[in-house]
């Protein structure tokens, strides 16, 4: 069922601060009764990371996964030249696929970033910057230099942040958020620093997740209570489609849109995945139910590899199941990752999606896509990993835990990016 401009505010154009919140908002804004907020060096890796062995992955030890033999060095010098990779990926010279091989095995916890709490961590098409999601505030860092750019609170009502994401825009910082009422905010700050917010819509019943729309600087889609809300940042108009299930709404928790073609998957309160084609929004383009469930866990999260071609969907209590978009059979799935945690977060990683990367309650874990072998492992326990997001193109992860404060920057042992 398909409306235009259902629940669209008229969007408005206007700069303000908090009323209720109008007191300077510095990264050094933290609780002084904790002193390892003054400074994220030994005291903070001390209390966080006691193990001086949790803050690196090590090789799996197993027969079937030897030790690779290649030269990572000569892997930088061939990227620098551009001999093995010529086209790129993502948008960037990137690194050649072995030089992958050997960060999955090296990967070292080179920097933490300051703040209290972290969640829905991405980085921007170019990925020189990344931004996070603070409780009711939003906060852009240059994560190479360490330091916080902006942070503001995207609505004026005092409201919790779900998820925001950057837009691809030029000449300055442009980013969309989207509040637990429903509201949705663009927030657009000049290279001058002056800041401008934008009220673009109210998503009916509240969102819970949004995104935007790969090489496209101009539409967003969100997800929330049994809806799918597209938006046009150009003619700021906006069209809502219903979704249900036996007459009744899917909670929707979870939104990623295809890197090439006009569709994106959606997931939520049920055990299946739901593949809509924009051209068609009627109906479901594709259904996915693997026939491994035995009861109707909820996806927390579906994410599309670089091409599209597959879709890694994280179920709560179960895992991880791994689908091919190419071949929609409803049952059927390439290969399923089992995982004992009741939450865990996941994304792929590598220049052609060769690796799944994970984290729940017992640390990290690099995957073969293909093999389902473990390669390496990094033990930090905590009750649950909020963010894991991988670089557009470089060999870079950030990751945020639950339990424990600061952003989590990874980078190839001896590497500094």
């Amino acid at each position: 069922m398909e409306s235009d401009g259902v629940s669209s505010t008229e969007s408005s154009e206007e700069s303000f601060t908090d009323p209720e919140h109008n007191e300077e908002l510095g990264a050094d804004t933290f609780d002084s009764d904790d002193s390892s907020f003054e400074s994220y060096g030994i005291d903070y890796l001390q209390r966080y990371f006691p193990n001086e062995e949790d803050r690196r992955f090590h090789r799996a030890v197993d027969e079937s996964n030897p030790a690779k033999t290649g030269n990572l060095y000569r892997e930088l010098m061939h990227r620098e030249h551009n001999i093995i990779n010529r086209i790129g990926w993502r948008g960037g010279g990137s690194f050649g696929q072995g030089f992958y091989r050997h960060v999955v095995e090296h990967m070292t916890l080179s920097n933490i970033l300051k703040c209290k709490e972290a969640t829905n961590v991405n980085f921007n098409h170019d990925g020189e910057l990344l931004c996070y999601t603070d409780s009711y505030i939003i906060s852009a860092w240059d994560w190479r230099k360490s330091q916080e750019l902006l942070r503001f609170y995207p609505c004026k009502e005092l409201d919790p942040v779900m998820q925001q994401k950057f837009i691809d825009s030029r000449g300055g910082l442009d980013i969309v958020s989207g509040c637990g009422d429903g509201h949705v905010v663009r927030t657009v700050v000049s290279p001058s620093g002056s800041q401008i917010k934008v009220s673009l819509y109210d998503h009916p019943g509240g969102i819970q997740d949004l995104t935007s729309v790969p090489n496209s600087d101009h539409e967003i889609i969100s997800t929330g209570e049994g809806t799918v809300y597209q938006f046009d940042l150009r003619t700021r108009e906006g069209k809502v489609n219903c979704v249900d299930q036996n007459e009744q709404k899917v909670w929707l928790d979870t939104i990623d849109h295809h890197p090439c073609l006009p569709e994106f998957c959606i997931g939520g309160r049920n055990s299946t995945l739901l593949v809509y084609d924009k051209r068609n929004l009627s109906e479901p383009a594709h259904k996915m139910t693997p026939k491994k469930l035995s009861s109707s866990p909820d996806v927390s999260r579906v994410v599309y590899n670089h091409s599209g071609s597959e879709i890694l969907a994280c179920f709560y209590t179960m895992g991880m199941f791994l689908f091919d978009t190419r071949n929609f059979t409803d049952g059927e799935y390439l290969h399923f990752f089992e995982s004992n945690s009741p939450k865990i977060s996941a994304n792929f990683f590598g220049p052609r999606s060769e690796y799944i990367m994970s984290g729940d309650k017992d640390g990290y874990c690099f995957r073969d896509r293909i093999t389902k072998e473990i390669i390496s492992v990094s033990r930090i326990h905590c009750k649950a990993v909020e963010s894991l997001e991988p670089h557009p193109w470089k060999p870079v992860i950030a990751s945020s835990l639950f339990d424990r404060p600061g952003i989590l920057i990874w980078t190839p042992n001896g590497l500094d990016f």
